[in-house]
């Protein structure tokens, strides 16, 4: 009889032993009430990169783009267009089918802990250690994280699907917390990843290209210091708090002006040190790492400003 009792209490420390293992990797914790009110006039990116133009005509400017699973505001719905407010400060125009209205993938309340990738490009697959391919997602993308196992992290997607994604080139916060801000080493290093990537007006990714404001935008964000890229290539913006060339220090940011008019800005970059500074060249068609004393650059370095310390 003793022998008997023995082996159930054993059977029942196992079962304990094992659902206390499964709950440990679960992380979809509710953390407080959803605000279902706030989620009205929200939708979600559900493609990998998204044009935003000026006008609801494919025709007009690239102003930006939206990535997957990215939050946008609803402003306006036209033939099937919709106006929206980004993240990163612009207002721009996108095209429906490009977007969803169910929020659960977004809802902060509903997780612990998110995910943002840090690496250039990164696969969701539909089980641990590949299956299919769910979503190509590019650095900035952010996922709510529902549970770990192993090194991969299981993440809610839109349409209510869940994906896997490991663990490599990410970073893990609370869902509600910002990214915590990094140094200017960590945000020199996350933009030489994009040297060779193509030029694209308006582009924020290796996806399909980037830009001079769309490469400061996306490093900064990653590396905890949010910036407005709407505002990055205003003389506002620029002159406001400048620090001054004699002052430039590795990971600042440079203004270099147009011949004509020093009022626009022909190009915007982040030094990195021995008089280089690394952007998005229009005239070259990709980012390169140019010589602050070639002839294009000299003497017309006209702004510094300093995004982390």
């Amino acid at each position: 009889m003793k022998k008997f009792l023995l082996a159930v209490s054993l059977v029942c420390l196992f079962q304990v032993f094992m659902v206390s293992c499964d709950q440990s990797s679960q992380v979809d914790v509710m953390l407080e009430q959803v605000n279902e009110s706030y989620y009205i006039d929200k939708a979600v990116v559900i493609n990998t990169v998204v044009d935003v133009f000026e006008d609801a005509n494919i025709n007009s400017r690239r102003l930006t783009q939206a990535i997957f699973n990215q939050k946008v505001s609803i402003l306006e719905e036209r033939d099937g267009w919709i106006k929206v407010k980004l993240e990163d400060g612009y207002t721009g125009w996108l095209r429906s089918r490009h977007i969803d209205g169910n929020c659960n993938s977004i809802m902060w309340e509903k997780y612990s802990q998110r995910l943002i990738v840090t690496g250039k490009t990164k696969k969701i697959y539909s089980k641990i250690e590949g299956g299919a391919t769910l979503k190509d997602v590019v650095m900035g993308t952010e996922l709510y994280v529902k549970s770990i196992r192993e090194n991969y992290y299981e993440v809610a997607l839109p349409w209510d699907m869940t994906g896997w994604i490991d663990r490599k080139d990410t970073i893990v916060v609370s869902s509600k917390d910002p990214v915590t801000k990094t140094s200017s080493q960590d945000f020199i290093t996350t933009v030489k990843k994009f040297v060779g990537t193509p030029y694209l007006l308006g582009g924020i990714s290796s996806w399909e290209g980037i830009d001079c404001t769309g490469l400061i935008y996306i490093c900064s964000r990653i590396n905890g210091a949010n910036t407005d890229r709407a505002k990055l290539s205003l003389s506002e913006y620029v002159y406001e708090n400048n620090i001054g060339i004699g002052n430039i220090k590795p990971g600042d940011i440079v203004f270099f002006a147009d011949n004509k008019n020093t009022e626009d800005f022909l190009e915007i970059g982040v030094y990195i040190g021995d008089m280089q500074f690394i952007y998005a060249s229009k005239s070259r068609g990709t980012v390169i790492i140019s010589d602050f004393d070639e002839e294009r650059y000299k003497d017309r370095l006209v702004g510094v400003k300093r995004l982390f310390d």
